[in-house]
């Protein structure tokens, strides 16, 4: 794979728009402070509702060896309001949500198995 050009255009489907974008001015209009951070991969349990500090994404896969046959990821503003938002719907299954800063979120597995639990903020303010 090589590396993506520093300007290129880009048709849409009914060749109407063109759009001339220049990756070195995209990158350099968003200070470092509001870019994505990395994944957090680990220290998530399942069925505990954790409240962000920062905007960001929760995403679960069920998957491994034993996978879960699904996974619930909930978000409320209070961890008594949580409401299931969005599933991994089966076995080998993945979703993603966005949760605003000082919102809370839990993951609840469908049945026992693996599922995995990660973080990325983002700080957008």
């Amino acid at each position: 794979m090589s590396a993506p050009k520093e300007s290129s255009a880009v048709e849409v489907a009914d060749a109407s728009l063109v759009v001339e974008l220049n990756s070195t001015e995209m990158v350099g209009a968003f200070p470092p402070s509001e870019r994505l951070g990395g994944w957090i991969e680990s220290g998530f349990q399942l069925n505990v509702a954790y409240r962000a500090e920062t905007d960001g994404f929760v995403a679960v896969h069920t998957g491994g060896n034993s996978p879960a046959r699904g996974a619930d990821i909930q978000s409320g503003t209070t961890p008594q309001e949580l409401k299931t938002r969005t599933r991994a719907g089966g076995p080998y299954a993945g979703a993603v949500l966005p949760i605003a800063k000082g919102e809370y979120w839990l993951v609840m597995p469908q049945s026992s198995g693996s599922v995995s639990i990660q973080w990325r903020p983002a700080n957008w303010h």
